[in-house]
């Protein structure tokens, strides 16, 4: 089907569901570098995880969660990650997210959950049409994990307002995932039609984040984006085994939610600002949507036999 080309689309220029992978390593670099990476990084992860965990649900040690979140990180093989600003003007970058403000960013796989918890976020909200999933932070890191399907059979009853007031109980900004599943990072889907509902805006900060795991300097590393094309178990295998990741973390300035005497258009201000995050983070905004990706890795399953099995054929 020309539709799901592998890397490009007709009508999109770009195909958001499979990842770019770089070159086939030989047999010595799978066997001798890959091994190495794989054991040492599962010795230090046995050890850091456990901690991290226990850190977390104890109450009074919130300050060291983050810190144990990016030396995880690292242990991954994520050793650096830089922060942009876009655009590179003498504009500042808006002010940190305060509790209760939503922070609007695309969607590429568990690694997103780490990154923004690691920078305090442990709120997210999960698109489906007009209802999203709310989930904690090893809530959200579960749900980041699950196949496309698995995904689709989620709790969805909450709307943004509930999920605003959820995080500003807990004193934390709300990540609002709006693609509704996650992509390569290439390009932002549509989001899922009326995912900010009836919500009032006139009280409510936006902030754009981009996460990008594409590196412009080589364009042959394997990107760590998981698209779920593949199961999670051989992602999570290749990220153990490569010793190093690219990701950044692009922060799109000078937005400023307006302020509105009455309801805003709804419509208009989602255009708005993810056409500004899609600027941001130098991806392409999107026609496909979540149902598209449902036909496409029925496609993948039926064509490549990649190790994806739909169980809910007639979703979306």
């Amino acid at each position: 089907m020309e539709k799901y080309r592998r890397f490009g689309d007709a009508g999109t220029g770009i195909q958001p569901f499979v990842p770019e992978e770089g070159p086939a390593r030989g047999v010595l670099g799978k066997l001798f570098l890959g091994g190495f990476s794989l054991v040492v990084k599962i010795a230090i992860l046995l050890v850091v995880v456990p901690v991290t965990l226990v850190v977390y649900m104890l109450p009074g040690f919130g300050f060291a969660f983050r810190p144990l979140v990016r030396l995880s990180m690292f242990a991954l093989g994520f050793f650096s990650i830089p922060d942009k600003t876009w655009p590179l003007t003498s504009m500042k970058a808006d002010n940190n997210p305060l509790p209760g403000d939503v922070i609007l960013t695309n969607f590429c796989g568990y690694i997103d959950i780490l990154e923004h918890a690691r920078r305090g976020a442990t709120v997210f909200a999960f698109t489906n049409n007009d209802k999203i999933a709310v989930k904690g932070f090893l809530g959200a890191l579960k749900h980041a994990t699950l196949s496309y399907d698995e995904q689709s059979k989620a709790v969805y009853d909450k709307t943004v307002k509930e999920a605003v007031l959820t995080a500003k109980t807990k004193g934390v900004p709300l990540v609002l995932f709006f693609e509704g599943t996650p992509t390569n990072g290439k390009g932002v889907l549509s989001p899922a039609k009326g995912f900010l509902g009836n919500f009032d805006l006139r009280n409510t900060k936006f902030h754009l984040r981009a996460l990008v795991y594409a590196d412009e300097t080589d364009r042959k590393r394997w990107s760590a984006a998981f698209p779920q094309v593949y199961p999670f178990s051989a992602h999570f295998t290749g990220l153990l085994s490569r010793s190093s990741h690219y990701l950044k973390y692009v922060s799109v300035s000078g937005v400023k939610t307006p302020q509105y005497s009455s309801m805003p258009d709804v419509t208009a201000l989602q255009k708005t600002l993810i056409s500004r995050l899609c600027e941001g983070g130098s991806m392409g905004a999107m026609s496909l949507t979540m149902a598209d990706k449902k036909g496409f890795l029925d496609h993948w399953n039926e064509t490549r036999q990649a190790g994806y099995t739909s169980t809910n054929p007639n979703e979306m």
